[in-house]
C-alpha cells in the first residue's frame, strides 16, 4: 500500500502514560525546533538497519491480526531520545497547537489507529509487499522520516484506502484528545516501560432463586429438620438473625421460641417476605406442647413419682417405677412402655390415661387389644379409676346392630378387639379417639392403620430379637420424627455390620430413642417390687358353669344377709357357707360343674394355653404350674403347648427358684406368702385363671386383705382350717366373704 507524506507530530511520546494516546494529525512541531528533531541517534539507525534485515530474510509470516504499526512510532522515538540522553521537547501550547491544526490536510499523512486495510490484504498482495526489503520501513526508519523536514519527503499520490484513513484522521484531529484514545486492552506492550492493561471486570452474575425467603420441613433419614432458605433479596438483618439461630448442623432449633417470631418481624420491617411452611408450624406446635406439659405436670407433682397426690391418683398406691412411667407417658404423647413382664404395664396406662384426663383435657379413649384381655382392661379400668368416668368403660363386641348401639352411647373409654377394627373403622373415626393404648401389638393385626393425636404402645415382648416389630412400633409413634426413628435405624443398621459406634454418638442416639421409648427390667425396680406380684386372667363360663355357679351364689347371699341381720350365724350355716367356698372352683372349672372329680373344662384349659402363648412371646422360659391332683397333671401334659420349661407343682409346694411364673387355676383362701431369701425372685408373677363376673373373682380381688383371715371349717386341715370359728376369729371370716362378695358390684 502506497504511504503518504507524514507531517510532524505535536509534541513527542513522554515516557510515562502507560496507555499511547494518537496525537491528532493536524498538529506539527514549530520551525524553531526542526534542527533538534532533524535526526536520529547513531546507535538507533543502526539497531533498525539490523532489524530491517533480519525481517527482509525471515520467511514471510502467517497471516494474522498484528497490533498497528503507527503507535509504536512515538514511543519508540521517545524512548530512543531517552536512551541517547537528548532532552525531551516539551508539549506544545495551545497556540502553537492551533497554528498546526491550520496546515492544508493533503500534505500530511495521518497515522490510522488501527492498520486494518493492511491486515485484509490477500496472502498473495501481503507477501508481495513484505519482499520488497526497500519500500518495507520499520520502526526506526519511521521514526526518522518522521522527524525529517516536510519538505524533504518525496510526495507520491496516496492510495484510495490511505486517503480514506487520512480523511477519518483529519475528522478526528477536531475531536479532544480524551476521546481519540483506545480501550487499554488493545494497545501494544512491547517495551517493558509500558504498564499491563488491567483485565476487564467480569460481567455481574444475575441472581438465581426466588427473591423471598422461606422457612422449610425437610426430611432427612428419617428426621425432620426446619431448614432456613434464604432468597437473593434477603436484608442483611434478617440473614444475620436466622444465621446466629442456626445450630451446628445448619438448622433450627424446634426449641428456639422467640426464632420465628423474630424472624418474621424483621421481615415484616423490611417488606419482605417470608413464607413458612404449614409443617412448620404443627412442628414447633408438637415441640411445645410437650414442653408444656411438663411444665404443668412439674407443677403439680413437684415432688415426682413420689409425690403424695400422685400416689392417690388411682385406687391403689403406685409404685415409684409406676408412676414414673405414667408420667414420662404423658410427656412423650406419643410413648413406648417396653417394661419387663410382670412389671404392670396395664395399670401404668391406665395411671397415664388419667393424667390426660385430669390436666390435659382427653375425653375419648381406645384401648386395642386381644379378645381375651378385653374383660381384663375394663375390670382393671373400673377398679383402678372407675371414679374418674362418668360412665362404665365399654367393650365393643357382639352382633353387628348390638355394636353400633354401643358406638351411639356415650362412653369416655372403649375396649376394642382387632377383629372389629374392619367393620367398625367408620365409627372408630367418627368417634375420633384422642388417646389410642395399644396393648402388646405383636400379637394384634391392623393397629398400625390407626391414627390418634397421643398413642401409648404397651410391649412385653423382648424387642432386640425381632428388630423388625420395634422399628414398626417406633415408626408409628415417630410421626413428626423428632429423632427416635432415625437413633434406633442407625443402631440396627451397626448391629447388623458389626460396627461399634463412639461412644459420644451411641449416647446421643440412646438419648434420641428414649424420647418416646422408657424400658426397665425387673432387676432395676427390684428393690421396689412387693415379693409375690398376684395377677388374674379371666375365663368366660359356659352355660353349664354359670347356672351352677349362680345357684352357689344365691346361697352365700342368702346366709351372709341373715348374719348381717342379726349378727348371728349358727355353726350349721357356718359349715353350709365353708362348703360353697369350697364348692365354688369346681362349678366354675369342671366339666361337670357337680362333680369335684370331674375333667378340667375346655374353657378353662383353653384359658391355661391362651396365657402360655402370651409368655411364650414375651420371652419367657421358666413356668410352675400348679395342678390340683394327678388326673389334671396328666391332662393338661397331654393338651398344653410350651416349648421353654414347665414344671408341674402339687398345692402347697414351693415352685422352683429358678421360675420366673406360676399359674394355676382358681384362688386360695389365703394367699401364698413369699419364702425365704432367695427361694424365690423378689416380684414373682402368680397367675391366677378366675372365672369372669363370679364370686371367685371377688375372692382375688380381696387376696391381699385375707393375709392372716382364717380358713373356713369346710376347707380341710391341708389347707389350714382348724374346726369351726367362733368370737373375732368368725367374725373376721364373715367380714372377709362380705367383701369378697361385694367386689364384683362395687369395685370400691
Amino acid at each position: 500500500m502506497a504511504t503518504t507524506a507524514r507531517p510532524r507530530r505535536k509534541t513527542p511520546v513522554v515516557a510515562e502514560p502507560a496507555v499511547p494516546s494518537v496525537t491528532p494529525p493536524a498538529a506539527k512541531r514549530p520551525a524553531a525546533k526542526k534542527t533538534t528533531m532533524a535526526a536520529a541517534p547513531a546507535a538507533a539507525k543502526k539497531a533498525a538497519v539490523k532489524k530491517t534485515a533480519a525481517k527482509a530474510s525471515a520467511p514471510p509470516p502467517v497471516p494474522a491480526p498484528a497490533p498497528p504499526a503507527r503507535k509504536k512510532a512515538p514511543a519508540t522515538a521517545a524512548t530512543a531520545k531517552k536512551a541517547a540522553g537528548k532532552p525531551v521537547p516539551a508539549k506544545k501550547t495551545a497556540a502553537a497547537k492551533k497554528t498546526s491544526a491550520e496546515r492544508p490536510a493533503p500534505e500530511k499523512e495521518v497515522p490510522a489507529p488501527k492498520q486494518a486495510p493492511a491486515q485484509k490484504q490477500a496472502p498473495a498482495q501481503k507477501e508481495k509487499a513484505e519482499n520488497k526489503a526497500p519500500s518495507r520501513k520499520t520502526p526506526a526508519k519511521k521514526a526518522v522520516a518522521k522527524q525529517a523536514p516536510a519538505k524533504s519527503r518525496a510526495r507520491r499520490p496516496a492510495a484510495p484506502e490511505a486517503l480514506a484513513d487520512t480523511a477519518a484522521a483529519a475528522l478526528a484531529a477536531k475531536q479532544p484528545r480524551e476521546q481519540l484514545q483506545e480501550p487499554p486492552q488493545e494497545q501494544p506492550q512491547e517495551t517493558p516501560s509500558f504498564a499491563a492493561a488491567p483485565a476487564p471486570a467480569p460481567a455481574p452474575v444475575p441472581p438465581t432463586g426466588p427473591a423471598h425467603s422461606a422457612l422449610r420441613l425437610i426430611e432427612q433419614e428419617a428426621q425432620h429438620h426446619l431448614v432456613w432458605q434464604p432468597g437473593h433479596a434477603c436484608p442483611p438483618a434478617l440473614a444475620e438473625a436466622a444465621q446466629a439461630r442456626l445450630d451446628a448442623d445448619g438448622h433450627l432449633p424446634p426449641d428456639d421460641d422467640a426464632a420465628l417470631p423474630t424472624l418474621m418481624r424483621l421481615a415484616a420491617d423490611a417488606g419482605h417476605r417470608l413464607e413458612v411452611d404449614e409443617a412448620v408450624w404443627l412442628q414447633l406446635a408438637a415441640d411445645r406442647d410437650a414442653r408444656h406439659r411438663l411444665q404443668a405436670l412439674e407443677a403439680a407433682y413437684s415432688d415426682g413419682p413420689g409425690s403424695p397426690a400422685l400416689q392417690a391418683l388411682l385406687r391403689t398406691t403406685l409404685p415409684a417405677f409406676q408412676a414414673e412411667g405414667a408420667l414420662f407417658a404423658v410427656v412423650a404423647g406419643r410413648a413406648l412402655i417396653a417394661d419387663e413382664r410382670g412389671l404392670g404395664k396395664r395399670v401404668q396406662a391406665i395411671a397415664a390415661a388419667t393424667l390426660w384426663r385430669r390436666h390435659f383435657g382427653v375425653r375419648r379413649v381406645l384401648v386395642l387389644c386381644t379378645p381375651a384381655q378385653r374383660a381384663a382392661w375394663q375390670r382393671a379400668w373400673s377398679q383402678l379409676a372407675g371414679h374418674t368416668l362418668s360412665a362404665s368403660p365399654q367393650v365393643i363386641e357382639g352382633p353387628l346392630h348390638q355394636r353400633q348401639a354401643m358406638w351411639s352411647s356415650a362412653a369416655e373409654v372403649r375396649i376394642l378387639a382387632p377383629e372389629a377394627l374392619d367393620t367398625d373403622a367408620a365409627h372408630v373415626a367418627h368417634w375420633a379417639p384422642e388417646l389410642l393404648i395399644v396393648d402388646e401389638p405383636q400379637q394384634l393385626s391392623g393397629w398400625a392403620a390407626l391414627q390418634a393425636p397421643h398413642a401409648l404402645v404397651l410391649c412385653g415382648a423382648p424387642l432386640a430379637e425381632p428388630p423388625a416389630l420395634l422399628h414398626s412400633i417406633v415408626a408409628w409413634l415417630d410421626v413428626r420424627r423428632e429423632g427416635a426413628l432415625h437413633a434406633l435405624g442407625r443402631i440396627q443398621a451397626a448391629r447388623e455390620q458389626g460396627l461399634a459406634l463412639p461412644d459420644a454418638e451411641l449416647e446421643r442416639l440412646d438419648n434420641d430413642l428414649s424420647r418416646l421409648m422408657l424400658q426397665r427390667l425387673r432387676s432395676e425396680v427390684q428393690e421396689q417390687l412387693p415379693p409375690l406380684v398376684h395377677s388374674e386372667r379371666l375365663v368366660p363360663l359356659a352355660p353349664p358353669q354359670r347356672d351352677a355357679h349362680e345357684r352357689l351364689r344365691a346361697q352365700v347371699q342368702q346366709l351372709l344377709a341373715g348374719w348381717q341381720h342379726c349378727g348371728y350365724l349358727s355353726d350349721a350355716d357356718q359349715w353350709r357357707l365353708s362348703a360353697v367356698l369350697r364348692d365354688l372352683a369346681p362349678a366354675c372349672h369342671r366339666s361337670d360343674p357337680t362333680r369335684a372329680d370331674s375333667a378340667l373344662a375346655e374353657a378353662t384349659v383353653a384359658t391355661l394355653q391362651a396365657q402360655l402363648d402370651d409368655w411364650a412371646a414375651t420371652g419367657t422360659r421358666q413356668v410352675a404350674m400348679v395342678c390340683p391332683g394327678p388326673a389334671d397333671r396328666a391332662l393338661l401334659a397331654e393338651r398344653l403347648r410350651f416349648d421353654a420349661g414347665l414344671h408341674w407343682v402339687d398345692p402347697g409346694q414351693t415352685p422352683p427358684p429358678d421360675s420366673e411364673v406360676v399359674l394355676r387355676i382358681g384362688v386360695p383362701w389365703r394367699p401364698r406368702r413369699a419364702g425365704r431369701p432367695g427361694t424365690a425372685p423378689a416380684g414373682q408373677q402368680w397367675v391366677h385363671v378366675v372365672a369372669q363376673d363370679s364370686l371367685e373373682l371377688g375372692l382375688f380381688d380381696t387376696l391381699a386383705w385375707r393375709q392372716d383371715t382364717p380358713c373356713g371349717p369346710a376347707e380341710g386341715s391341708a389347707h389350714g382350717s382348724r374346726g369351726f370359728l367362733h368370737g373375732q376369729r368368725l367374725n373376721d371370716w364373715l367380714q372377709a366373704l362380705s367383701r369378697a362378695w361385694m367386689s364384683p358390684a362395687d369395685p370400691a
